[in-house]
């Protein structure tokens, strides 16, 4: 079977598009700005220990147990906490509260992390978990081998994407660290932000670090 066109890199579900709100730089600009080296930055998600951090044995579940885990928790998260976030991000700006100079690209970095996250979810929700549970049930997938791996590589390549953005409003914010005159709302999207990115750590790491090699292996 060959790459299915919904994760072909052309296709347009795919293909990564920062948004940003007027004015603010694109996530390449702010790395540049801000000394951020995309290597160190891209790698930081799925630096995780499985129970020490993420509170479940990856390593211990079946393939299906890992995608139903994965799908019950990580990404029922991700569907709740970044609409939140939006409104969180949005309640700053009616309020005109704007913590500062920066604050157009942060905003502008929560909005493509809920654009690219949701895609990306659904793109595994809806074509290649259910593979997996075919995979693990003894089904034959019909995917060679190269084809898979080449599916997996986009997939990891945005969990990459992930990171450096959460690297760089992670830089934006001075670490999640709200400073003195911070309204409410605006701890709030911080306190969110600090949470939101320790779950998409750990929800990388059971991906690229488990799942995804233990589907190359059935093949």
């Amino acid at each position: 079977m060959s790459i299915p066109a919904f994760f072909r890199p052309e296709s347009a579900p795919f293909v990564v598009r920062p948004r940003t709100t007027a004015g603010a730089p694109r996530l390449d600009e702010v790395r540049r700005s801000r000394r951020l080296d995309p290597d160190a930055t891209g790698a930081m998600l799925p630096s995780v220990n499985d129970t020490a951090v993420s509170g479940a044995d990856a390593r211990a579940m079946s393939m299906t147990e890992l995608v139903d885990h994965i799908q019950s928790t990580h990404h029922a998260h991700l569907r709740t906490e970044l609409p939140r976030l939006m409104q969180l991000a949005g309640g700053i700006a009616d309020k005109n509260c704007r913590p500062d100079s920066r604050w157009p690209e942060i905003a502008g970095a929560i909005g493509w992390l809920s654009d690219e996250l949701l895609c990306h979810v659904k793109q595994e929700d809806l074509v290649l978990f259910p593979i997996f549970r075919e995979m693990d049930a003894g089904i034959p997938s019909g995917f060679r081998r190269d084809d898979l791996a080449a599916v997996l590589h986009h997939m990891e390549a945005r969990h990459r994407e992930a990171g450096r953005m959460m690297a760089g409003l992670r830089e934006l914010t001075d670490g999640f660290a709200p400073p003195e005159n911070a309204c409410a709302i605006h701890r709030a999207l911080l306190a969110s932000l600090a949470e939101f990115e320790a779950d998409l750590r750990r929800h990388a790491h059971k991906e690229s670090n488990v799942l995804f090699p233990r589907a190359l292996a059935v093949l």
